[in-house]
């Protein structure tokens, strides 16, 4: 049984690692997200979308002290892609500020 402390450790470092499949890839997120999307109605061809996917799947995140299943997952991942949207727009939009 893992600690509450040890779960969120190990989900952060899944957030991490996602975050920089991403970067690593040169994928803006957005697009990814419409890849995303895009693979929930069907299969696609793009490769990198699909290699960052199949790679996540095999990271742990726990939830309830129970690894999520693949779904749960990536849900997590459209959520992170969401979230880091949301980052790099407020980036944005701090710039036009000054």
């Amino acid at each position: 049984m893992l600690s509450v402390s040890k779960q969120n450790e190990i989900n952060s470092n899944f957030i991490k690692i996602f975050k920089n499949m991403v970067e690593k890839n040169r994928i803006e997120p957005n697009i990814l997200l419409d890849n995303f999307y895009e693979f929930e109605k069907k299969n696609i061809d793009d490769v990198k979308t699909k290699n960052i996917i199949k790679s996540m799947l095999d990271i742990p995140y726990y939830e309830n002290n129970q690894n999520v299943n693949l779904l749960r997952k990536f849900k997590i991942m459209q959520q992170a892609l969401h979230n880091l949207i949301d980052e790099l727009l407020m980036i944005r939009l701090n710039k036009l500020r000054f």
